[in-house]
C-alpha cells in the first residue's frame, strides 16, 4: 500500500477502491452501512455486503461525517475490511527508468 492511501480515513479508503456506502436505517435505533458499487448495492455469496450497528443519538447518517470514538466510526472500519477483501488496494506503479533496458 502506499503512504496515500494510509494517510485516508476509511470512508475515503472505500472510496479510492471503488465502492460507495449507502446508509439505511433500521429497527430499535440501528443503522445498516451497505456497500454500494455503481449504485448497487455489492453481493457476495449472495447476500448483500452490510454492517448493523447501533445508533442511539443519530448523528452517523452521513458516513463521511462520522464522529470519533462513535459506532458509525467503528462500523466503517469494519465495511473497509470487507472491501479490501473483495477488492485488495492496488499499489502505485514505479515509475519507469528513462534508461533503455532497464526495469
Amino acid at each position: 500500500m502506499d503512504k496515500k492511501y494510509d494517510n485516508q480515513n476509511d470512508f475515503e479508503k472505500i472510496a479510492s477502491l471503488g465502492f460507495g456506502v449507502e446508509t439505511r436505517s433500521a429497527q430499535y435505533r440501528h443503522l445498516v452501512y451497505y456497500l454500494t458499487e455503481n449504485g448497487n448495492r455489492v453481493l457476495q455469496n449472495g447476500e448483500p455486503v452490510k454492517v448493523k450497528f447501533p445508533d442511539t443519538n443519530g448523528k452517523n447518517k452521513i458516513p463521511a461525517e462520522v464522529r470519533p470514538d462513535s459506532a458509525g466510526l467503528y462500523a466503517l472500519r469494519d465495511l473497509r475490511e470487507k472491501a479490501e477483501a473483495i477488492r485488495p488496494p492496488q499499489p502505485e506503479p514505479k515509475p519507469k527508468s528513462r534508461i533503455k533496458n532497464r526495469p
